[in-house]
């Protein structure tokens, strides 16, 4: 019969063993046998995390020989782990934030245990990012238009602008925050969405700032002699400018109506209003009204230069003399 190598190797640790002699021609052979299991190792949770989502791998230290368990010690919300008693289980959040999370080691043998903790910091992906529809605007000044991000958090940017033109922002945390350009142009403006370790998400607006166009100054109210007048409006640029009969008795002809400083004849003498508008593309057009008074009558005799020649009365005129003789004639020597 062939003999098992395990019963061999029993065999011969037993003759190995010490033997005890109780009573004459007889012996008690005994052994005494002591297995002692090595404790378990300290635990450690591993190092802390930054998580883009909700969802990561735990990294505890192997248990062996004892077991591991984690548990959640504190977080905005709850936790479930895949696997709790697995030392790189997942564990998926409720909602992001900063968690607490322990790993225990226990030693089957006694019941003693240690414990380690690690900070997971969980980030939703960040809201994608709007910042608006492009812009023309009057003056320097623009509201801006982007998204509320529901995860994370906003700001603006000045990507790109005219030579020498910066942009301020009233806050530039704020989706709709006052931007103001230095000089006129076309700026591109970009929102950018951040959480956390989460990509940055981005989108970029066209901006463009028009001057206010100069106000508006028609000259002084004037009364002239005649049909004739140089009107004084004010420089428009680098708007442009327009006269127009606002009202009158006769009907008006500029010499060159969009030219600030034409004449303008007027067909008939009386009061005439006239209207100097300034227009920029962007901005609303503003106007302002002058009064000028034409005179120009035929002459009659009343002491008054009527057809503005410089000349009183002239052809109107009528000489009386006395009739000194009484013929019925008057006498220029009288």
């Amino acid at each position: 019969m062939r003999v098992k190598p395990f019963l061999m190797l029993v065999c011969a640790c037993l003759a190995l063993m010490p033997s005890l002699t109780t009573t004459a021609n007889s012996t008690l052979s005994s052994a005494a046998f002591s297995f002692e299991l090595p404790p378990p190792p300290p635990a450690n949770a591993g190092i802390d995390q930054n998580i883009c989502g909700l969802t990561t791998n735990m990294a505890g230290n192997n248990p062996a020989p004892g077991t591991g368990l984690w548990t959640m010690i504190s977080g905005p919300g709850t936790a479930a782990f895949v696997n709790p008693a697995i030392r790189n289980t997942s564990v998926t959040v409720s909602t992001g934030g900063i968690y607490i999370l322990q790993w225990t080691i226990t030693n089957p043998l006694d019941g003693t245990f240690t414990n380690d903790q690690v900070q997971v910091t969980f980030s939703n992906p960040a809201s994608p990012s709007n910042a608006g529809p492009d812009q023309t605007v009057c003056g320097n000044q623009a509201t801006m238009a982007g998204n509320t991000p529901t995860s994370g958090f906003g700001s603006w940017f000045n990507v790109s602008g005219p030579i020498g033109g910066t942009i301020s922002f009233s806050n530039p945390s704020s989706p709709s925050c006052l931007v103001t350009a230095s000089v006129d142009g076309t700026y591109i403006l970009q929102w950018n969405i951040f959480n956390g370790v989460c990509p940055v998400t981005s989108d970029q607006v066209s901006i463009t700032f028009n001057s206010q166009a100069p106000a508006p100054n028609a000259g002084f109210d004037d009364v002239i002699c005649g049909l004739t007048y140089t009107l004084n409006g004010n420089d428009p640029s680098p708007s442009t400018g327009l006269w127009t009969l606002n009202s009158g008795p006769g009907s008006a002809s500029f010499t060159n109506a969009t030219q600030y400083n034409t004449s303008v004849s007027v067909s008939a003498p009386g009061v005439y209003l006239f209207d100097w508008t300034i227009t920029n593309p962007v901005c609303p057009p503003e106007a302002i009204s002058v009064q000028i008074t034409f005179n120009f009558y035929p002459e009659i005799c009343n002491g008054i230069d009527d057809d503005c020649d410089s000349q009183i009365d002239e052809g109107v005129l009528i000489t009386y003399y006395v009739d000194a003789d009484g013929d019925g004639f008057g006498d220029a020597a009288q």
